[in-house]
């Protein structure tokens, strides 16, 4: 038996948008029209009350090469106090050199130190450039209402030749029970001279259809 009971041809331009509560990799390669490239980025980091043994203080994490390491005195609130300046080594006064993970002050600072510096981790990277949107061929499922008998209908719609929408805008509010949505809109192209798209319908019967 086939199922469907009314399939829609359409000649004209027309929209499709979808809207959802949160923005994937996907999502935002599709809209920046861009690959998702796997690298190495330099995350700051920060670690505070860090104890000092002699001169020498050990911090957790390790600091990426040639980016800058910034240190501070501190009390037992961890608050910055005093900054010291970095030197390349045999620190004095209010300086210190770091080596790695081990970071050496003056014999004349003692207690903790905040430390703030940069990390290199691992991460999905999406760089945004000026190009030309890619071309899909896009489907999508929605339900449907008919204004006549009221019944409801599966549809599924065929998109043969669309474009991302160029402008894309992001937005955000500060309530985390609603999260905001965000849309992504599919712009019909022509295609020697028409705009093809078709709208295929099957009746609902149930809640299980859906």
């Amino acid at each position: 038996m086939n199922p469907v009971l009314l399939k829609i041809y359409g000649d004209r331009d027309c929209q499709l948008t979808a809207e959802n509560s949160t923005l994937s990799m996907e999502q935002l390669s599709i809209m920046l029209n861009t690959a998702v490239v796997v690298k190495s980025v330099n995350v700051p980091k920060y670690e505070k009350g860090v104890a000092i043994s002699g001169t020498t203080a050990t911090i957790v994490g390790t600091p990426a090469a040639n980016t800058n390491v910034t240190v501070y005195t501190t009390n037992a609130n961890k608050e910055n106090l005093v900054k010291l300046t970095k030197v390349a080594s045999a620190p004095t006064g209010n300086q210190f050199s770091i080596s790695g993970s081990v970071i050496t002050v003056s014999a004349t600072i003692s207690g903790n130190i905040n430390v703030y510096f940069f990390e290199a981790q691992e991460a999905e990277v999406l760089t945004a450039t000026a190009s030309t949107a890619s071309v899909y061929k896009a489907y999508a499922n929605c339900l449907l209402q008919s204004i006549s008998n009221s019944r409801l209908y599966a549809g599924n719609i065929l998109l043969n030749n669309c474009q991302i929408t160029p402008s894309v805008t992001f937005g955000g509010s500060n309530a985390a029970e609603t999260p905001e949505s965000s849309s992504l809109t599919l712009d019909l192209l022509s295609l020697n001279g028409v705009a093809p798209y078709e709208i295929i319908c099957y009746e609902v019967t149930s809640a299980d259809e859906i």
